[in-house]
């Protein structure tokens, strides 16, 4: 017995009824990537959300020694 509808096309049309949606969604993303790269230039703002030049140049502590006792 055939199936009435094979999956991909399911999947097909149901990405066909949300395209609008799909799409907002995609220009929502890309604005918000060109936001961060432009706010990762600032300088006040890299030093809070950017750990390797937070911690860059100090040393690494351990809370335990590495060597066998």
């Amino acid at each position: 017995m055939a199936l009435r509808h094979h999956w991909y096309e399911k999947l097909f049309f149901k990405l066909q009824m949300r395209e609008r949606k799909c799409v907002w969604i995609m220009v929502a993303l890309f604005i918000i990537m060109i936001l961060f790269q432009t706010l990762l230039t600032n300088v006040g703002f890299r030093r809070y959300f950017i750990l390797t030049e937070k911690y860059e140049g100090q040393p690494v502590k351990f809370y335990k020694s590495l060597k066998a006792e």
